[in-house]
Protein backbone atom coordinates (compact mmCIF):
# COMPACT_ATOMS: atom_id res chain seq x y z
CA UNK A 1 0.00 0.00 0.00
CA UNK A 2 2.83 2.43 0.79
CA UNK A 3 4.49 1.64 -2.52
CA UNK A 4 1.19 2.30 -4.33
CA UNK A 5 1.05 5.79 -2.78
CA UNK A 6 4.15 6.84 -4.74
CA UNK A 7 3.17 5.37 -8.10
CA UNK A 8 3.20 7.96 -10.86
CA UNK A 9 2.33 7.50 -14.51
CA UNK A 10 -1.44 7.04 -13.98
CA UNK A 11 -4.43 9.32 -13.81
CA UNK A 12 -5.64 10.33 -10.35
CA UNK A 13 -8.80 8.21 -10.52
CA UNK A 14 -6.77 5.10 -11.42
CA UNK A 15 -4.31 5.88 -8.62
CA UNK A 16 -7.18 6.17 -6.11
CA UNK A 17 -8.77 2.93 -7.32
CA UNK A 18 -5.47 1.09 -6.92
CA UNK A 19 -5.05 2.40 -3.39
CA UNK A 20 -8.62 1.40 -2.54
CA UNK A 21 -7.85 -2.20 -3.56
CA UNK A 22 -4.60 -2.16 -1.56
CA UNK A 23 -6.41 -0.89 1.54
CA UNK A 24 -9.07 -3.60 1.14
CA UNK A 25 -6.36 -6.27 1.11
CA UNK A 26 -4.80 -4.87 4.29
CA UNK A 27 -8.20 -4.71 6.00
CA UNK A 28 -9.11 -8.19 4.72
CA UNK A 29 -12.42 -6.96 3.38
CA UNK A 30 -14.13 -6.90 -0.03
CA UNK A 31 -12.53 -4.46 -2.51
CA UNK A 32 -15.61 -2.23 -2.57
CA UNK A 33 -15.91 1.33 -1.38
CA UNK A 34 -15.24 4.91 -2.34
CA UNK A 35 -12.08 6.96 -2.73
CA UNK A 36 -11.70 10.67 -3.33
CA UNK A 37 -9.57 13.78 -3.00
CA UNK A 38 -10.77 16.36 -0.50
CA UNK A 39 -10.07 19.98 0.33
CA UNK A 40 -10.87 21.16 3.87
CA UNK A 41 -9.42 24.65 3.66
CA UNK A 42 -12.88 26.21 3.84
CA UNK A 43 -14.02 26.59 7.47
CA UNK A 44 -17.61 25.72 6.53
CA UNK A 45 -17.52 22.53 4.47
CA UNK A 46 -15.34 19.83 2.87
CA UNK A 47 -15.07 19.83 -0.91
CA UNK A 48 -14.79 16.42 -2.64
CA UNK A 49 -13.29 15.76 -6.08
CA UNK A 50 -12.03 12.85 -8.23
CA UNK A 51 -14.61 10.55 -6.62
CA UNK A 52 -14.10 6.86 -7.44
CA UNK A 53 -16.55 4.16 -6.38
CA UNK A 54 -16.19 0.41 -6.68
CA UNK A 55 -19.00 -2.17 -6.36
CA UNK A 56 -21.34 0.00 -4.32
CA UNK A 57 -24.99 0.80 -5.15
CA UNK A 58 -25.00 4.09 -7.10
CA UNK A 59 -27.94 5.28 -5.00
CA UNK A 60 -25.90 4.80 -1.83
CA UNK A 61 -22.95 6.78 -3.17
CA UNK A 62 -25.18 9.56 -4.48
CA UNK A 63 -26.95 9.93 -1.13
CA UNK A 64 -23.74 9.67 0.90
CA UNK A 65 -22.14 12.58 -0.96
CA UNK A 66 -25.23 14.74 -1.37
CA UNK A 67 -26.33 15.25 2.20
CA UNK A 68 -28.14 18.47 3.12
CA UNK A 69 -25.96 21.02 4.90
CA UNK A 70 -25.60 20.14 8.60
CA UNK A 71 -25.79 22.59 11.45
CA UNK A 72 -22.97 25.10 11.78
CA UNK A 73 -21.51 23.18 14.73
CA UNK A 74 -21.64 19.85 12.88
CA UNK A 75 -20.09 21.38 9.75
CA UNK A 76 -17.25 22.86 11.79
CA UNK A 77 -16.68 19.52 13.56
CA UNK A 78 -16.57 17.66 10.25
CA UNK A 79 -14.11 20.13 8.76
CA UNK A 80 -11.85 19.74 11.80
CA UNK A 81 -12.05 15.96 11.42
CA UNK A 82 -10.81 16.19 7.83
CA UNK A 83 -8.11 18.68 8.75
CA UNK A 84 -6.72 16.41 11.46
CA UNK A 85 -7.11 13.09 9.60
CA UNK A 86 -8.33 9.83 11.08
CA UNK A 87 -8.67 6.08 10.78
CA UNK A 88 -11.54 4.16 12.26
CA UNK A 89 -15.29 3.57 12.19
CA UNK A 90 -17.76 5.70 10.25
CA UNK A 91 -20.38 5.06 12.94
CA UNK A 92 -18.08 6.20 15.75
CA UNK A 93 -16.24 9.05 14.03
CA UNK A 94 -18.43 10.47 11.26
CA UNK A 95 -22.09 9.93 12.24
CA UNK A 96 -21.82 12.36 15.21
CA UNK A 97 -21.47 15.09 12.54
CA UNK A 98 -23.61 13.48 9.81
CA UNK A 99 -26.35 11.61 11.77
CA UNK A 100 -28.15 10.62 8.56
CA UNK A 101 -25.36 8.13 7.83
CA UNK A 102 -26.69 5.81 10.55
CA UNK A 103 -29.98 5.34 8.69
CA UNK A 104 -28.22 5.26 5.32
CA UNK A 105 -26.00 2.36 6.36
CA UNK A 106 -28.99 0.50 7.80
CA UNK A 107 -31.06 0.85 4.61
CA UNK A 108 -28.25 -0.62 2.53
CA UNK A 109 -27.54 -3.45 5.00
CA UNK A 110 -24.09 -2.19 6.02
CA UNK A 111 -22.94 -2.74 9.60
CA UNK A 112 -20.22 -0.11 9.46
CA UNK A 113 -17.43 1.19 7.25
CA UNK A 114 -13.74 1.75 7.73
CA UNK A 115 -12.84 5.36 7.00
CA UNK A 116 -9.33 6.61 6.22
CA UNK A 117 -8.86 10.36 5.97
CA UNK A 118 -5.20 10.88 5.11
CA UNK A 119 -4.68 14.54 5.95
CA UNK A 120 -1.84 16.78 4.88
CA UNK A 121 -0.74 19.91 6.79
CA UNK A 122 -2.15 21.87 3.83
CA UNK A 123 -5.66 20.71 4.93
CA UNK A 124 -6.24 18.55 1.88
CA UNK A 125 -5.79 14.84 1.36
CA UNK A 126 -7.35 11.54 0.38
CA UNK A 127 -10.54 9.88 1.62
CA UNK A 128 -11.26 6.14 1.57
CA UNK A 129 -14.35 4.38 2.96
CA UNK A 130 -14.93 0.62 2.73
CA UNK A 131 -17.95 -1.31 4.11
CA UNK A 132 -16.88 -3.63 6.93
CA UNK A 133 -18.24 -5.35 10.01
CA UNK A 134 -18.69 -3.18 13.09
CA UNK A 135 -15.25 -1.76 13.94
CA UNK A 136 -13.48 -1.32 17.27
CA UNK A 137 -9.85 -0.60 16.44
CA UNK A 138 -7.20 -0.57 19.14
CA UNK A 139 -5.10 2.55 19.81
CA UNK A 140 -2.09 0.68 18.43
CA UNK A 141 -3.88 -0.08 15.16
CA UNK A 142 -4.94 3.55 14.79
CA UNK A 143 -1.38 4.68 15.49
CA UNK A 144 0.08 2.41 12.80
CA UNK A 145 -2.53 3.61 10.32
CA UNK A 146 -1.64 7.23 11.04
CA UNK A 147 1.88 6.43 9.81
CA UNK A 148 0.50 4.78 6.68
CA UNK A 149 -1.71 7.80 6.10
CA UNK A 150 1.35 10.05 6.10
CA UNK A 151 2.47 8.21 2.95
CA UNK A 152 -0.96 8.52 1.31
CA UNK A 153 -0.84 12.28 1.93
CA UNK A 154 2.74 12.54 0.65
CA UNK A 155 1.80 10.59 -2.48
CA UNK A 156 -1.04 13.00 -3.25
CA UNK A 157 1.18 16.01 -2.56
CA UNK A 158 3.78 14.66 -4.99
CA UNK A 159 1.18 14.21 -7.71
CA UNK A 160 -0.09 17.74 -7.16
CA UNK A 161 3.37 19.28 -7.20
CA UNK A 162 4.14 17.50 -10.46
CA UNK A 163 0.79 18.62 -11.88
CA UNK A 164 -0.31 17.09 -15.16
CA UNK A 165 3.02 15.29 -15.47
CA UNK A 166 2.00 12.84 -12.71
CA UNK A 167 -0.66 11.37 -14.98
CA UNK A 168 1.70 10.78 -17.88
CA UNK A 169 2.67 7.28 -18.91
CA UNK A 170 6.23 7.70 -17.66
CA UNK A 171 7.68 9.25 -14.53
CA UNK A 172 8.52 12.95 -15.20
CA UNK A 173 12.24 12.56 -14.60
CA UNK A 174 12.94 16.09 -15.82
CA UNK A 175 11.46 17.46 -12.56
CA UNK A 176 13.64 15.29 -10.32
CA UNK A 177 16.49 16.45 -8.14
CA UNK A 178 18.25 13.06 -8.41
CA UNK A 179 18.05 9.82 -10.38
CA UNK A 180 19.63 6.73 -8.80
CA UNK A 181 20.16 3.13 -9.71
CA UNK A 182 18.85 0.52 -7.22
CA UNK A 183 22.45 0.15 -5.98
CA UNK A 184 22.63 3.82 -5.09
CA UNK A 185 24.69 5.03 -8.04
CA UNK A 186 23.72 8.57 -9.10
CA UNK A 187 22.80 9.07 -12.74
CA UNK A 188 21.91 12.73 -12.16
CA UNK A 189 21.81 15.06 -9.16
CA UNK A 190 21.40 18.77 -8.54
CA UNK A 191 20.96 21.20 -5.68
CA UNK A 192 20.90 19.64 -2.22
CA UNK A 193 20.84 16.17 -3.77
CA UNK A 194 24.32 16.74 -5.19
CA UNK A 195 25.91 17.44 -1.80
CA UNK A 196 27.71 14.76 0.20
CA UNK A 197 24.97 14.84 2.85
CA UNK A 198 22.19 14.66 0.27
CA UNK A 199 23.74 11.73 -1.56
CA UNK A 200 24.27 9.86 1.70
CA UNK A 201 20.67 10.46 2.79
CA UNK A 202 19.26 9.22 -0.51
CA UNK A 203 21.46 6.11 -0.52
CA UNK A 204 20.34 5.39 3.04
CA UNK A 205 16.71 5.77 1.92
CA UNK A 206 17.23 3.18 -0.83
CA UNK A 207 18.70 0.77 1.72
CA UNK A 208 15.67 1.39 3.95
CA UNK A 209 13.28 0.63 1.08
CA UNK A 210 15.02 -2.69 0.41
CA UNK A 211 14.92 -3.51 4.12
CA UNK A 212 11.24 -2.51 4.32
CA UNK A 213 10.34 -4.80 1.42
CA UNK A 214 12.20 -7.67 3.06
CA UNK A 215 10.43 -7.02 6.38
CA UNK A 216 7.05 -6.92 4.64
CA UNK A 217 7.77 -10.27 2.97
CA UNK A 218 8.53 -11.67 6.42
CA UNK A 219 5.18 -10.37 7.80
CA UNK A 220 6.90 -7.69 9.90
CA UNK A 221 4.60 -4.93 8.74
CA UNK A 222 5.19 -2.45 11.55
CA UNK A 223 8.96 -2.65 11.11
CA UNK A 224 8.56 -2.13 7.36
CA UNK A 225 6.42 0.97 7.96
CA UNK A 226 9.02 2.38 10.34
CA UNK A 227 11.79 1.88 7.78
CA UNK A 228 10.02 3.47 4.80
CA UNK A 229 10.04 7.24 5.17
CA UNK A 230 7.76 9.50 3.17
CA UNK A 231 10.37 12.24 3.14
CA UNK A 232 14.14 11.90 3.10
CA UNK A 233 15.92 14.65 5.06
CA UNK A 234 12.55 16.38 5.26
CA UNK A 235 12.76 17.12 1.52
CA UNK A 236 12.53 14.26 -1.00
CA UNK A 237 10.16 11.45 -1.88
CA UNK A 238 11.36 8.53 -4.00
CA UNK A 239 9.38 7.11 -6.92
CA UNK A 240 10.37 3.94 -8.76
CA UNK A 241 10.78 4.18 -12.52
CA UNK A 242 11.26 1.53 -15.22
CA UNK A 243 12.51 2.58 -18.63
CA UNK A 244 11.32 0.90 -21.82
CA UNK A 245 14.37 -1.33 -21.92
CA UNK A 246 13.50 -2.61 -18.45
CA UNK A 247 16.18 -0.62 -16.62
CA UNK A 248 15.05 0.33 -13.12
CA UNK A 249 15.71 3.62 -11.35
CA UNK A 250 14.61 5.55 -8.30
CA UNK A 251 13.75 9.19 -8.85
CA UNK A 252 13.96 11.74 -6.00
CA UNK A 253 11.47 14.60 -6.12
CA UNK A 254 11.29 17.48 -3.71
CA UNK A 255 8.01 16.93 -1.84
CA UNK A 256 7.99 18.82 1.45
CA UNK A 257 4.80 20.79 2.18
CA UNK A 258 5.28 24.28 0.80
CA UNK A 259 3.91 27.04 3.03
CA UNK A 260 4.10 30.78 2.86
CA UNK A 261 7.33 31.76 4.59
CA UNK A 262 7.10 33.06 8.14
CA UNK A 263 9.94 35.50 8.81
CA UNK A 264 10.25 34.45 12.44
CA UNK A 265 10.46 30.69 11.78
CA UNK A 266 13.22 28.49 10.40
CA UNK A 267 12.27 26.00 7.65
CA UNK A 268 12.35 23.11 10.17
CA UNK A 269 10.15 24.98 12.65
CA UNK A 270 7.67 25.76 9.90
CA UNK A 271 7.78 22.11 8.86
CA UNK A 272 6.80 20.61 12.22
CA UNK A 273 4.39 23.22 13.58
CA UNK A 274 1.51 22.45 11.17
CA UNK A 275 1.57 18.78 12.25
CA UNK A 276 1.05 19.88 15.84
CA UNK A 277 -1.85 21.98 14.57
CA UNK A 278 -3.32 18.71 13.24
CA UNK A 279 -3.19 17.23 16.75
CA UNK A 280 -0.32 14.82 16.11
CA UNK A 281 1.85 13.58 18.97
CA UNK A 282 5.57 14.35 18.86
CA UNK A 283 6.19 10.77 17.74
CA UNK A 284 3.81 11.13 14.80
CA UNK A 285 5.15 14.60 13.95
CA UNK A 286 8.62 13.08 13.68
CA UNK A 287 7.58 10.36 11.23
CA UNK A 288 6.70 12.19 7.96
CA UNK A 289 9.88 14.31 7.74
CA UNK A 290 12.08 11.57 9.23
CA UNK A 291 13.16 13.56 12.31
CA UNK A 292 13.93 12.39 15.83
CA UNK A 293 11.43 13.13 18.60
CA UNK A 294 14.14 15.15 20.35
CA UNK A 295 14.47 17.37 17.29
CA UNK A 296 10.69 17.79 17.08
CA UNK A 297 10.51 18.93 20.71
CA UNK A 298 13.34 21.40 20.08
CA UNK A 299 11.80 22.89 16.93
CA UNK A 300 8.31 23.17 18.45
CA UNK A 301 9.68 24.85 21.57
CA UNK A 302 11.63 27.37 19.50
CA UNK A 303 8.61 28.08 17.27
CA UNK A 304 6.33 28.71 20.26
CA UNK A 305 8.90 31.00 21.83
CA UNK A 306 9.27 33.03 18.64
CA UNK A 307 5.53 33.33 18.05
CA UNK A 308 4.50 34.04 21.60
CA UNK A 309 3.97 30.80 23.51
CA UNK A 310 1.41 28.02 23.19
CA UNK A 311 -1.09 30.27 21.42
CA UNK A 312 1.33 30.47 18.53
CA UNK A 313 -0.79 27.97 16.60
CA UNK A 314 -3.50 30.62 16.31
CA UNK A 315 -1.09 32.63 14.16
CA UNK A 316 -0.77 29.74 11.71
CA UNK A 317 -4.39 28.84 10.98
CA UNK A 318 -3.92 29.68 7.29
CA UNK A 319 -0.68 28.46 5.77
CA UNK A 320 -1.30 28.40 2.00
CA UNK A 321 0.60 25.88 -0.09
CA UNK A 322 3.00 27.54 -2.49
CA UNK A 323 3.79 26.54 -6.08
CA UNK A 324 7.03 24.59 -6.16
CA UNK A 325 9.84 25.74 -8.42
CA UNK A 326 11.61 22.64 -9.70
CA UNK A 327 14.52 24.72 -10.97
CA UNK A 328 14.25 23.59 -14.56
CA UNK A 329 14.89 20.17 -16.13
CA UNK A 330 17.91 18.03 -15.46
CA UNK A 331 20.64 18.34 -18.05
Amino acid sequence: MIESAYLLGSETEDWLAGLLCSIARVLACAPSGVAAIYDARSPNWVHISSLVQRDLPPAFVAEAFNQPPPSEAHARGLVNLYRAGMFGSVIDLVTPYVPAYTELLRRFDMDDAAVIIAADPTWSGTLFALPTARRNDSPRTRYVWRKIMAHLAAGLRLRRLLGHAAGARSVPVEHAEAVLSPRGNFEHARGDASTREGRAALRDALARIDAARAAANEDRAEHAIELWRGLISGRWSLAEHFERDGRRYFVAFRNDPQFAKQRALSPRELQVLPYERMGCSNKLIAYPPGLSQTSVVKYLSRAREKLGGKNALDALQSLPIQPLDFGGPLS
